[in-house]
């Protein structure tokens, strides 16, 4: 399941209309070996940029880390890669993939958070505010980026 329009019962960032004004970020790079590597995975590394001071506690704190979901549906793929650093790589055979890769960035709890407040919630939330989280519970919604495994740079290049 995919976040699109998504309401919480308490301020996640990305939800613009929770915790307005910044957007967390995510760079990507791509590391696809050449057809001929067979035997060589493909990898993928993400950068996560957020400012959120509440949030960067969190994690530091060892209450938060950084997620990665991974699905594929043409293989029924599904992979969650977590981290307790911005910098989140993902490994993947080629035979577990095809047609399009999806991934999905978040900060999530990974133990349950008593009291949770973030000072940068708008007025409504910062009303009900503080809140208690499950395991699990998303605090950043950040990226999603998806890739096609049936493109290939060296087919492309050959036209």
């Amino acid at each position: 399941m995919r976040p699109n329009e998504t309401s919480f019962p308490y301020p996640v960032l990305g939800d613009t209309n929770a915790l307005p004004g910044e957007v967390p970020e995510a760079s990507v790079i791509e590391n696809i070996p050449l057809k001929e590597q067979i035997a060589i995975p493909y990898r993928w590394t993400f950068n996560v940029a957020i400012k959120n001071q509440d949030i960067l506690k969190l994690i530091e704190e060892g209450k938060a880390r950084y997620m990665c979901e991974v699905t594929c549906t043409a293989t029924l793929l599904r992979r969650c890669c977590f981290s307790a650093v911005p910098k989140t790589g993902v490994e993947i055979d080629r035979k577990d993939v095809n047609k399009r890769v999806d991934f999905a960035l978040y900060i999530v709890a990974v133990e349950p958070i008593a009291n949770y407040d973030n000072v940068a919630a708008t007025e409504d939330y910062r009303e009900l505010a503080p809140f208690d989280l499950d395991a699990g519970s998303p605090l950043a919604m950040i990226k999603h980026y998806h890739w096609n495994a049936d493109l290939c740079y060296e087919d492309l290049t050959s036209l």
